[in-house]
């Protein structure tokens, strides 16, 4: 991972272990929808960035809504869908490319997932505890700036302005 900074074989651990924690069946819908309250409560301008949340006002009855718990297990599962790419850079990468792809279009950018990483990396501390450790939110960390970098990256591709679309995400 050239962009963002390699992720070691002990980041990707920590990744992976946490992962199981945060997407076990019993919590990530919880999660999924935590992660929105939060990012919604913390930056609620953002909310009108989506067509289905933007006309309610009331954050803790939107939480219970079959629209934002739907939302939220789709982001989970293609969190989860990257995640089973780690040892496959090139897999890996489109995938965040098709990410950016998909983003591009609604306004999503830099400053949202720049804003999201802190929510992220919150809640799931809120979720598992002392079980996210430095070690575990360091290697997210480095994980979602070099996932951020490729969609800017590709977004520059996009726009006509160049770039690579971004790197690999091993050393």
């Amino acid at each position: 991972m050239e962009v963002g900074g390699p992720l070691t074989k002990q980041q990707k651990t920590h990744i992976r272990d946490t992962w199981a924690l945060l997407y076990a069946k019993e919590n990530r819908m919880k999660l999924g929808v935590d992660i929105f309250v939060c990012f919604f409560t913390t930056h609620p301008d953002y909310r009108k960035l989506f067509r289905a949340f933007r006309d309610e006002d009331d954050i803790q009855a939107l939480a219970k809504t079959p629209k934002l718990k739907a939302h939220a297990f789709r982001v989970l599962s293609a969190i989860n869908n990257l995640l089973e790419q780690l040892d496959d850079p090139e897999v890996f990468v489109e995938m965040v490319k098709n990410l950016a792809r998909s983003h591009h279009g609604r306004n999503v950018g830099a400053a949202t997932f720049n804003d999201l990483g802190p929510v992220l990396l919150t809640s799931f501390g809120k979720s598992i505890g002392d079980k996210f450790t430095k070690k575990a939110s360091d290697a997210w960390l480095a994980a979602y700036t070099f996932i951020v970098q490729t969609m800017m990256a590709e977004y520059d591709v996009i726009n006509g302005e160049g770039g690579s679309g971004g790197s690999s995400p091993e050393k």
